[in-house]
């Protein structure tokens, strides 16, 4: 996944950005909120995960910029133990989850797994969208295909119907015997 991390402590910075390298993911780090919103606007990134508290542009303003500018980019917010009341109300602000300091890596590897699983869900759940969508055209054209076919098969009928004509032993619909009579 395309991360990008958000802190400006230089060793958070290093040493989270160098493990999730190592986990296997593409990762930009940013020092600053501001820094991060570039590198958003050049690609679209997977997640963010970023520090609540940060001089100039903190974790909260960047959680709204991030949900109103690039909607559907998860952001984690890394948060000290006395932030909880903060974090939990960045949750009803948008935020995908939030992850305490000192944070355990496990946790982290975590996090990103179910963003990773919800996205896989969402490919397969437009997938089969399609296919049923299809289905439905298809089945579309095929009771259209049934309807042409019963006009092809019963159209004699239905022109001596129209002419005014009918089969010896059959009754005329009262109002057409009335006009022709």
């Amino acid at each position: 996944m395309k991360v990008v991390l958000v802190d400006d402590d230089e060793v958070v910075l290093k040493s989270l950005g160098e493990f999730l390298t190592l986990c296997g993911h593409n990762v930009w780090t940013c020092a600053s909120g501001a820094t991060a919103l570039l590198c958003m606007e050049e690609e679209l990134p997977d997640v963010v995960i970023n520090d609540i508290r940060m001089p100039e542009m903190n974790g909260l303003k960047l959680l709204e910029i991030v949900t109103a500018r690039f909607t559907g980019v998860p952001v984690i917010l890394i948060t000290a133990h006395g932030d909880q009341d903060t974090a939990a109300a960045a949750l009803k602000q948008g935020a995908y989850d939030y992850i305490r300091k000192p944070y355990d890596l496990d946790e982290v590897v975590a996090v990103l797994e179910r963003i990773e699983e919800r996205k896989r869900l969402g490919k397969m759940l437009v997938v089969e969208r399609a296919k049923l969508a299809h289905a439905g055209r298809l089945a579309a054209v095929g009771a259209l295909a049934a309807g042409m076919a019963h006009e092809i098969n019963n159209g004699d009928g239905a022109r001596d119907q129209q002419s005014g004509h009918h089969d010896p032993g059959e009754s005329p619909d009262l109002p057409d015997a009335l006009e022709s009579g």
